[in-house]
Order: structure tokens, then C-alpha cells, then sequence
């Protein structure tokens, strides 16, 4: 088994996100002074940009927009340095002092998201919009916070306004693809994924995204295929290796390597009860019913309510010959999740 949802590959406090803050006509109208510590403070670069930034806090000479933006990139530069805290304190002094400068939340925002707090992070990329309608990673960022939330029809809104104001951005449309994906419409997902493959070919997300769209359809040829472009540019992602493994699985072919694929993602990240199913699905596959009950048991330790799991250790369990143990299974099972009976009996596997 492997999860939905798809974070944007962004990183997310990137310096080609935004522009540099402080443009080149607001350094020149500085004190002479302040001209090289407006230039190293602009330069996201770590203790170097805290210095400079720091400097400039502190001199009282400054606007109170450019002292907003001194504390933002002073914030930036504390997240490269591994410090949340001082970076959060320095967004909110950001706020504090210009509340009508849109990216002071938006930077904010982005801490909460990368944080896992999806609901504060919307309200901040809200007010930022509010703030600057025409902000367009301001709906990038809505849009993410949106995929999280698992609120799929309003990421794709958002997603339409950030390629309206901004076509040329191949973000917009991994966006969108994945939000589309998700409500199950993988014809549109898979022309918005294919614009970003055009437009990123180096990419492994979009080939992920729209192999698990062509997962979805059934077309599992298209699928492994679009895996293999992506694991041989991110060999190292557990999430894909686990993707691949699971396809071949849910189509019976070259179990083989499906078992290599799902062995090496444990390796990446031990004892993931997603991986563990898909392994378990691969053994049972192959008559190791021993071994799957085996990843099956680890599966649900770490994930007591995982259906796929349970329906198929009560599977393995009939095979060997315990119908007790495997029908109390499958009924659990089938509590939890209606769909699941039908899932296997739609990968050949009945009881």
C-alpha cells in the first residue's frame, strides 16, 4: 500500500520562490553606509545574512517596510541555519511591523506548513492574498496547504489562479495535476502532469504523480514505466521504490524485482507499515504466506486500523489452512473498510 497524497517537490523556503526582497532601486536609495549590509542581508547565505540583517535591525534608519523585509530575510536565513524559532519570532516582528506587506504571512505560513500545521499556514497565505491578490505563489502555497487538508476541489482553485497569473510556472501545474488526480479525473491530471514533465524533464515528481495516475486507470505498462524514469532520477526515494513494488504487485508481474523494490525502500525508512503491506502483497502473491502474515503483523502493529493488511493476513491465514483466524480477518477487515473486499477481488485475490 502507499499513500495519495503528494507533496509539491518545492523546497519550501527556496530563493527562487520569491524574488530577492529588497530590489536593486530600494538598495540604491540607502545611506551609503547600509549599501554593502542591504546587499548581504538580501543574500540568503546564513550567519553572513543574520549579521548584516541584524545590523540593519537595529539601526533605526530604515523604513518600516524595508525593517519588515530585513526581518523576513533574516528569518530565511535562520531556516537555512536549522532555527525555527528565531526564524518564526523574526516573521512575526515582520507582521508586527508592516501588517500590510503580504509576504511577512506568507513566510510564516510556509513555516507552519513545513511544520505539518496545515490550518494555521492556510490562514496566513489567506491574509497574504488578501493582502495582495495578485501574489501568485500565494495560491502555490494555498494550493499546498489545500493537498494537505485532503481538500482537493479547493486546491484545484487554487491552482487555477496561480497558472492564470502565472502560466510559465511548472509548479502550477504539478499542482493541479495532483489535485485532479485525487478527485479521480486522470485524463485532465494526466495533461497537466504532462506540461510539467515538458517543462521539468529532470523532474522525478511529475513522472511519480503520473505513474500513480496511471496506476489508478489501470494501465500498470504506463505506470512502472513512468516509476522507472522516476526512481532512475531519484533512486533513492522510498516513497517511489515503494510505488513500483506495489504496482507490480497489484498487476502480478515480475514479482521478482517487485520484492527488491519493496526490500531496498525498507531499507530507506525501516519498519513503514505502507511498505511492509506491499511486501506483504508481493508474498502473498508468491504462496509465502508464513512471510507475509509475518510483514503483514508488522504492518498492522504500526497501523492498527490498515484494512489492506488485515484482509490480507486473513487471506494467507485460509491458505494455510486457519479459517478461523482468517475469516475473524477478513470481517475485521471489511469493518474498517467496505471497499476492501472488492480491492482484492479486483487484483484476482478472493478468499
Amino acid at each position: 500500500m502507499k499513500g495519495v497524497h503528494f507533496g509539491l517537490s518545492c523546497v519550501i523556503f527556496a530563493t527562487a520562490i520569491v524574488a530577492s526582497i529588497l530590489s536593486a532601486s530600494m538598495l540604491r536609495a540607502q545611506e551609503n553606509i547600509w549599501t554593502e549590509q542591504f546587499r548581504i542581508c538580501n543574500d540568503i547565505s546564513g550567519h553572513v545574512t543574520v549579521d548584516a540583517c541584524s545590523a540593519l535591525i537595529s539601526s533605526g534608519g530604515i523604513s518600516h517596510l524595508n525593517l519588515s523585509r530585513a526581518y523576513i530575510n533574516r528569518g530565511r536565513a535562520f531556516l537555512l541555519l536549522g532555527d525555527q524559532a528565531n526564524a518564526l519570532n523574526d516573521f512575526e516582528h515582520a507582521i508586527e511591523t508592516s501588517p500590510e506587506y503580504e509576504m511577512g504571512f506568507s513566510f510564516r505560513g510556509q513555516l507552519y506548513l513545513a511544520r505539518g500545521d496545515n490550518d494555521r499556514a492556510l490562514t496566513d497565505f489567506e491574509r497574504a492574498l488578501t493582502l495582495n491578490p495578485n501574489y501568485a505563489f500565494g495560491y502555490l502555497w494555498c494550493g499546498q496547504a489545500h493537498l494537505n487538508l485532503y481538500q482537493y476541489d479547493q486546491a484545484l482553485r487554487d491552482f487555477d489562479h496561480l497558472i492564470a497569473l502565472n502560466p510559465k510556472y511548472e509548479g502550477g501545474y504539478l499542482g493541479r495535476g495532483t489535485a485532479q488526480m485525487n478527485l479521480g479525473h486522470y485524463d485532465q491530471a494526466i495533461t497537466d502532469l504532462d506540461r510539467f514533465i515538458s517543462l521539468k524533464p529532470q523532474r522525478s515528481d511529475g513522472y511519480y504523480v503520473r505513474g500513480f495516475t496511471y496506476e489508478h486507470k489501470g494501465n500498470h505498462v504506463r505506470a512502472i514505466a513512468d516509476y522507472d524514469k522516476a526512481i532512475t532520477l531519484s533512486p533513492n526515494s522510498a516513497e517511489i521504490l515503494n510505488s513500483r513494488c506495489f504496482a507490480r504487485a497489484e498487476a502480478d508481474v515480475d514479482l521478482a524485482m517487485a520484492l527488491t523494490d519493496c526490500n531496498k525502500a525498507l531499507e530507506l525508512r525501516p519498519d513503514d507499515a505502507g511498505i511492509l503491506d506491499s511486501r506483504g502483497l508481493v508474498e502473498l502473491r508468491e504462496g509465502r504466506y508464513d512471510d507475509a502474515i509475518r510483514d503483514y503483523d508488522a504492518a498492522i502493529a504500526k497501523q492498527p486500523d490498515l484494512a489492506p493488511s488485515i484482509y490480507g493476513r486473513g487471506i494467507a491465514k485460509l491458505r494455510k489452512g486457519d479459517a478461523t483466524g482468517g475469516n475473524a480477518d477478513l470481517s475485521t477487515a471489511i469493518a474498517k473498510d467496505p471497499k476492501v473486499q472488492a480491492t482484492f477481488a479486483g487484483y484476482g485475490l478472493r478468499p
